[in-house]
């Protein structure tokens, strides 16, 4: 992984950033003791970044001011502008290496390096959002076992750590790296006919197409699921219109409280009392309402919906919903919700 790191991540030495770094690598292998006293005085935190632009030197250099919890930003020189836009890494949460020795790149100041993920030909970020700015990554040793800090280090020193990604953990000597009381993961991709099988077949969990499987969505599901304290969910795309396959007098009841426009509302103990006498599957969409305010399963819903262009995204930005509720029933819908192309599974 580290040379992947030295290759691929920004701060490397390869393109122009090479032009940085003029010392070479300390080859005699690094003793576990000295990897601690390294990976401590490199300091991994999480940072977000607050600004990004060209480097007016080097174009393909990034110059980004990263907040990493300090008194002020850091600016840090990364060489991934064939890989993220600007775009894309602004407002990002994002691995930063802060006790790197500063360097001059291409005559600009850079205070650390901003570490990326190797995905096939691509770069990809971690997952970083639900850490704040200035948590730091850290491996959980016995105290007495952790070296003294001393000084910064360079980048050479901190490629011998050789890191590695352990089943999709990042992991020095064997350890995991944690942030948060989390390990610290890559996104891993694999290829097969097997494992795509056993994907559509459910025997294992993992991403088939992004329409309805992919990270986001799933952390979509798993916040809605928390918020509506419910088992299990499905995150769909717009247009997907169940209305033609369900027959509401005999499989379902349907409701929407408050409802859109009138903000009329509904009974919702009431309701399931009714659907639990002649045996309905309750369902509550809660898209105007939102978990802030209500929570039909608390009520007797067995499924509650989500139009995700009202206050879920809160911006208006994006067109898609969330169906969420009893694991057995979330169970029996998430199958057909798949469409390819544009051919939709009936139900």
């Amino acid at each position: 992984m580290a040379e992947v790191w030295r290759e691929k991540f920004s701060g490397g030495r390869s393109g122009d950033a090479q032009q940085a770094e003029t010392k070479t690598s300390d080859k005699q292998e690094v003793k576990t003791a000295d990897k601690l006293t390294l990976f401590n005085n490199a300091a991994l935190k999480v940072g977000k970044i607050i600004s990004v632009r060209r480097h007016p030197n080097a174009e393909r250099l990034y110059i980004e001011q990263i907040d990493c919890g300090e008194s002020a930003p850091r600016q840090v020189i990364s060489g991934i502008v064939q890989h993220f836009s600007e775009a894309e890494l602004l407002n990002r949460h994002v691995l930063v290496v802060t006790g790197l020795k500063p360097a001059v790149i291409r005559k600009e100041n850079s205070a650390g390096m901003l570490l990326t993920f190797e995905a096939g030909e691509k770069l990809e970020l971690p997952d970083l959002s639900a850490h704040a700015p200035g948590t730091p990554v850290i491996i959980k040793e016995p105290a007495e076992n952790t070296p003294a800090k001393r000084e910064q280090v360079s980048v050479d020193e901190f490629y011998s750590l050789g890191l590695k990604l352990t089943d999709g953990t990042v992991t020095l000597d064997g350890n995991p790296l944690t942030v948060g009381d989390k390990p610290l993961t890559a996104p891993t991709f694999k290829e097969g006919q097997e494992q795509a099988r056993d994907l559509f077949e459910e025997k294992i969990d993992g991403n088939i197409y992004s329409r309805f499987s992919n990270p986001t969505v799933t952390e979509l599901k798993d916040k809605l699921c928390l918020m509506e304290k419910t088992e299990d969910g499905i995150i769909t795309s717009t247009a997907d219109s169940w209305a033609a396959e369900i027959k509401p007098n005999t499989k379902m009841f349907f409701m929407e409280t408050p409802s859109n426009p009138g903000l009329e509302i509904g009974d919702l103990a009431r309701a399931a009392e009714l659907c639990r006498k002649h045996g309905l599957i309750f369902n509550v969409d809660n898209c105007f309402a939102t978990p802030y305010l209500q929570n039909p399963a608390e009520w007797g819903a067995d499924i509650i919906t989500h139009s995700a262009t009202k206050f879920i995204d809160g911006q208006g930005r994006v067109l898609g919903g969330a169906v969420l509720g009893k694991a057995e029933l979330i169970k029996e819908v998430r199958f057909p919700v798949a469409a390819y192309g544009t051919v939709n599974f009936a139900v």
